[in-house]
């Protein structure tokens, strides 16, 4: 699996060059929020490794020094169940 991370997000794809698994992603040049708007996996991709894709891209962000607003079901469940990542979580407007 060969993992790529631009400005729309992560994607990882396999040995023939199938996209298999998606975390679509989007910022404003002048914000550092980056919004997670949607983590998607091929259906034959497990869980674990959707999880592991979305770890590596909260590293990249952290090391970016960005916060994340989580939109999608997946993102929003994982950053609630995982407080060693809620200092990336960004505040949302009231």
């Amino acid at each position: 699996m060969i993992s790529t991370w631009d400005a729309h997000g992560l994607t990882a794809r396999n040995s023939a060059g199938k996209i298999i698994i998606s975390i679509g992603t989007y910022q404003l040049k002048t914000s550092p929020v980056i919004v997670i708007e949607h983590c998607w996996r091929e259906s034959a991709i497990s869980d674990d490794r959707l999880t592991k894709s979305f770890i590596q891209a909260l590293e990249k962000i952290k090391d970016e020094n960005k916060l994340v607003l989580p939109l999608c079901p997946f993102a929003e469940e994982f950053m609630r169940s995982h407080p060693e990542y809620s200092m990336l979580l960004a505040k949302k407007a009231e």
